[in-house]
């Protein structure tokens, strides 16, 4: 006399709640990358090009309006992505592109914060600072905009 549930049925039953997990943490992990700025910043929009120009160290002035970038280095999946997509580099060729760029140009590498706050808080109260995040990130984070879309997972 058998017991309890058949070895095939249980398999099946494990292999769909998996795929429900799967597909729940997939949704929920689902976000996008966008360029963030100050809510009181005149910019309202960035060429990717001039994105890419501007993290790897270049002046980039629209409307005369110099822009510092600050790379977000609270989560290493961004960064990733990031540079992956945005830049277009794997962060080894980045770190020596932006290097290189200092030691024959004498160009300054943006920086990095790591903690969102203070990264947030910068932006937030200088016009000329721009970052990316996840949009989940600044949702609800007053003083900040998102001024375009960088990467939609």
């Amino acid at each position: 006399m058998e017991r309890g549930l058949p070895l095939k049925t249980i398999a099946l039953i494990t292999a769909a709640l998996g795929l429900i997990v799967h597909g729940a943490a997939r949704s929920a992990g689902s976000d996008s990358v966008v360029l963030v700025v100050s809510a009181h910043s005149r910019v309202s929009t960035l060429s990717a090009i001039e994105v890419r120009e501007l993290f790897l160290g270049m002046t980039v002035a629209p409307e005369g309006q110099v822009l510092h970038a600050v790379r977000n280095a609270s989560d290493t999946r961004l960064s990733d992505i990031f540079l992956q997509n945005v830049v277009a580099m794997s962060a080894n060729s980045y770190r020596r592109r932006v290097l290189g760029m200092a030691l024959e140009q004498g160009r300054r590498p943006p920086p990095a914060e790591a903690d969102e706050r203070r990264l947030f808080q910068e932006v937030e109260t200088d016009p000329n600072v721009v970052t990316y995040a996840w949009s989940s990130q600044i949702a609800g984070v007053r003083g900040l905009k998102a001024i375009r879309v960088l990467w939609r997972d």
